[in-house]
């Protein structure tokens, strides 16, 4: 399972550089394998479906930002190389906005787990308790 998922990551970047708008039809593939390994490896074992559409969401969100941040960075080089459309630089940047998109949807993903588990949202008022309880003592 490891290594077709290693596989199946290598030929899509393969496969963004050759057509660049592949990157922006893989943004919601990127997102849903950004909110699966972001609750894979997580220690929220009481995700439902409501909290990962909530991450699906930010996952998605923070994808299309990724992209758009390559493609910013992209369209300055392209300004700054006019006469090399066709040499190796123009082909780094959909793989990089794939890749870039990934990481940030995976942060997103976990931040959202993270902020509405139920240990998180419990820590101040437990917190809070034991100070009062520590202080009547």
């Amino acid at each position: 399972r490891g290594v077709h998922r290693v596989l199946a990551y290598m030929v899509l970047l393969m496969a963004s550089a050759h057509w660049w708008p592949f990157a922006l039809l893989l943004a919601p593939a990127v997102a849903c394998a950004a909110t699966g390994c972001a609750l894979g490896s997580s220690s929220y074992v009481d995700a439902d479906d409501g909290k990962s559409a909530l991450a699906l969401i930010a996952a998605l969100v923070t994808t299309l930002l990724g992209i758009v941040f390559v493609w910013a960075l992209r369209q300055s080089w392209m300004l700054a190389h006019p006469y090399d459309y066709y040499t190796w630089g123009v082909y780094m940047f959909p793989p990089a906005a794939v890749s870039v998109a990934f990481v940030f949807s995976r942060l997103a993903a976990a931040a959202v787990f993270k902020a509405t588990s139920p240990a998180t949202r419990a820590l101040p008022a437990a917190a809070l308790l034991g100070a009062n309880s520590a202080s009547a003592a």
